[in-house]
């Protein structure tokens, strides 16, 4: 899991929401969770944040979204070990994509 309730700021307008997707989540309801996060805003300064919905967006087949939320995520840690990993692949897929048309 790139993201626990535990590491989310207390303060935060969107802590609820993410809170809740990381209930859903676990649950196994993908597009829940996805909905969930959809509302955060570009300045959240969490990176870990940012892989966790990139996760769920390539989870449910929205690669181009995932790329830009890794990017993000990689901004603000660019050693972030899994948004290397998630980077990787959704490379892959975006290459994929490209190739089978």
């Amino acid at each position: 899991m790139y993201l626990r309730a535990d590491d989310l700021p207390g303060g935060a307008k969107w802590t609820p929401s993410v809170r809740r997707s990381l209930e859903l989540h676990a649950q196994g309801d993908l597009q829940g969770a996805l909905d969930g996060v959809r509302d955060v805003p570009p300045d959240a300064g969490d990176g870990r944040l940012f892989a966790y919905r990139a996760s769920l967006l390539l989870a449910v087949g929205s690669v181009p979204e995932a790329r830009a939320d890794i990017e993000r995520a990689l901004r603000l840690d660019p050693a972030a070990c899994n948004a290397l990993a998630l980077k990787g692949i959704i490379n892959k897929r975006l290459t994929y994509a490209a190739l089978t048309g």
